[in-house]
């Protein structure tokens, strides 16, 4: 499996990490992807109703959930969305939180095509 084409997840690092084990890897990402959709969507709501303390957490457990997979930009950018919360820093935060949703897209759409990619050479 080569990690070429992903901007985000470093398959080749997890897999190192996790000594070569396909199987709990795939276990791993289809968790992130079931459990990071809905926690994205109670961040959404907790925006809209501007609760930074739940803002914080969230962003603290989604931080968390990707540096598991992959230590990359879309961390960096959690923890800084993190402090932000913490400090109450709107401008900042929504400022940031716009490149934050693209890069939970981008994360997402490689986590899904390297399981793709996987279930093939599983199939071969």
């Amino acid at each position: 499996m080569k990690n070429s084409g992903f901007e985000l997840l470093n398959c080749d690092k997890l897999l190192h990490t996790l000594n070569g084990d396909y199987a709990f890897v795939t276990k791993l990402m289809k968790i992130y992807l079931v459990n990071s959709e809905a926690k994205i969507a109670t961040l959404e709501e907790m925006i809209k109703s501007n609760d930074w303390d739940q803002i914080r957490k969230i962003v603290h457990y989604l931080k968390g959930s990707v540096v598991t997979l992959s230590e990359c930009q879309l961390f960096t950018n959690l923890k800084l969305l993190e402090d932000f919360a913490s400090a109450r820093n709107t401008d900042s935060f929504h400022q940031l939180y716009h490149d934050v949703q693209r890069q939970f897209i981008i994360f997402a759409n490689e986590i899904k095509v390297f399981l793709n990619e996987y279930s093939k050479e599983i199939d071969e």
